[in-house]
């Protein structure tokens, strides 16, 4: 599982390419959802993008989005039912095993590993993640990765922020076969309205959260 979770979180930063070099990154909310046929590392996925311009500097956006990551509130609330079972933290990375064998969840039974890492310049970061969940006989079958990039935005550098983020989830409960080759269509779809309704509503936890980073 480690070693597929690793690769999975460097194909992320090695393809962040784009996100990086694009020193305007325009301001404008947005978001969007699409089922995408094949990725490299976990095949037929949904993909989302955002967009999400935030009202705190630079400094400020990057630790917040850090700490919201580590306590699940980015990447999903839900998650904060599960059973921790392990939890190892650095100042640029961390990984969380976690459980539901107590209590089923809407994934049934199981067991899954997210890992964390953070890299950042003076006027840059990307806070990558990698999340695999394993049913009771060890098989995988859900499989995600993502990152965030937060930058300064060249209309107000010193007192605003911008994150674009990418996220690529693949499970079975998404229409996918268990072999990944076929797609059930009106399934993916309808999961894929399902997650741009949860990004939208994390776009909105950041921009409430950011406003409170400039009342601190």
């Amino acid at each position: 599982m480690f070693p597929r979770l690793r690769t999975s979180a460097e194909f992320v930063f090695s393809s962040t390419s784009l996100a990086m070099e694009d020193p305007n990154l325009i301001g404008a909310l947005m978001s969007s959802a699409n089922v995408k046929c094949e990725d490299p590392m976990v095949g037929p996925c949904i993909e989302l993008l955002s967009t999400t311009p935030l009202p705190c500097n630079f400094k400020s956006a990057v630790s917040m989005l850090w700490t919201m990551l580590l306590e699940k509130k980015v990447v999903g609330s839900h998650a904060g039912s599960y059973t921790m079972k392990t939890k190892l933290l650095s100042e640029c990375s961390a990984e969380f095993g976690y459980s539901s064998s107590d209590i089923p969840d809407s994934f049934g039974y199981f067991d899954g590993v997210t890992l964390f890492e953070k890299h950042q310049d003076d006027n840059r970061a990307i806070l990558l993640w990698a999340s695999m969940l394993v049913d009771l006989q060890g098989k995988p079958f859900s499989l995600s990765h993502g990152y965030l990039c937060v930058a300064r935005p060249l209309s107000n550098p010193q007192q605003e922020s911008v994150v674009r983020s990418s996220s690529r989830l693949s499970s079975t409960l998404f229409g996918l076969s268990a072999d990944r080759a076929q797609v059930n269509t009106p399934v993916a779809r309808k999961h894929k309205i399902a997650s741009k309704t949860r990004l939208e509503r994390a776009q909105q936890r950041l921009m409430e959260n950011a406003g409170r980073q400039n009342e601190d």
